[in-house]
């Protein structure tokens, strides 16, 4: 911050603007960790009200109602540990191709069809809990909202950069 008035003025302002985005980048992480969290209550609450349902309530009602509280505590535990990662922006060498393919298998398992091409070694220094949650998240639209064919999901990787695509293969018939 030192030199010619025009430069030096623009480093400090620089700097304050890199201060105020740390800042509220810390003020969101602690919100959505303490929102996350303050959500776990009313969640117990609704489990013991559907344990305490008389017997004959539908099953199938049930079941789904149990299975929408398990998927909301699953988020909810997803976001904490996205929020405590985010906020230690805990870095650590990840080997790219093992954290996909686990996640392709992950869909595979739950019953989607997933086409996942290993495009060989990738090593890199990232935040593997972010990476995974951020993945996820986007395997799960595509398969909610894509076209119902399978899920092409690859990735390049170099030196400086790493290129993730999910796509919804869209199959025609000749004609």
């Amino acid at each position: 911050e030192q030199g010619v008035w025009e430069l030096s003025s623009l480093a400090t302002s620089f700097n304050a603007m890199s201060q105020k985005i740390q800042q509220l980048l810390e003020h969101r992480t602690t919100m959505l960790t303490g929102i996350s969290h303050d959500l776990r209550t009313p969640l117990a609450r609704m489990q013991l009200a559907l344990a305490m349902l008389p017997e004959d309530i539908d099953a199938e009602l049930r079941n789904s109602l149990e299975h929408d509280l398990n998927e909301m505590n699953s988020l909810i535990g997803q976001f904490l540990d996205v929020g405590r990662a985010l906020g230690e922006n805990r870095l650590e060498e990840t080997d790219i191709r093992d954290a996909l393919r686990g996640l392709a298998d992950d869909a595979v398992r739950g019953g989607a069809t997933v086409e996942f091409v290993d495009s060989g070694p990738c090593r890199k220094e990232i935040n593997r809990l972010a990476l995974c949650r951020i993945i996820s998240n986007l395997l799960d639209n595509a398969l909610r909202y894509g076209a119902p064919e399978p899920i092409l999901f690859d990735y390049t990787c170099s030196a400086d950069e790493l290129t993730i695509r999910i796509s919804c293969l869209l199959y025609t018939s000749p004609s």
